[in-house]
């Protein structure tokens, strides 16, 4: 059981250094363009790593998340939060028709709500959650 908690922290904690690798990759967009070539090619990555790890937090029955239904609940937002795809520099996200470019930092402000709720659900250090 502590394998397998201290396993699921080390999970937990590359989807916070994903959430902050995308959320510096969303910054450097001058919207609704990216930086540059790279800075696309690393959002792309960075957001797969990040939803994929974090899908990877549901299966644990060790987790934090499977404590209680509110708990559930709070691994659920996490992943609504990060949403199907990332938001891109013109403000779309998933495909979708009509770019918002006010959507790239609300979405910022989103994984940064995700990662107080790993934070939370894991008793993480703040200092560590903003430098991960």
């Amino acid at each position: 059981e502590i394998a397998a908690m201290t396993w699921e922290k080390c999970i937990a904690a590359t989807v916070v250094h994903y959430i902050n690798d995308v959320s510096d990759d969303m910054a450097d967009f001058t919207p609704p363009y990216y930086a540059d070539l790279s800075n696309f090619i690393n959002l792309s990555k960075h957001w797969g790593e990040m939803k994929g790890f974090a899908l990877g937090l549901q299966f644990s029955p060790v987790s934090p998340f499977r404590a209680s239904s509110e708990s559930l609940a709070s691994l659920k937002s996490v992943l609504d939060l990060m949403g199907d795809g990332p938001v891109l520099a013109d403000g779309s996200q998933a495909g979708e028709v009509g770019a918002d470019l006010a959507r790239v930092e609300a979405y910022r402000a989103d994984l940064l709500t995700a990662r107080g709720l790993l934070q939370s659900a894991y008793g993480f250090d703040e200092e560590n959650v903003q430098n991960w």
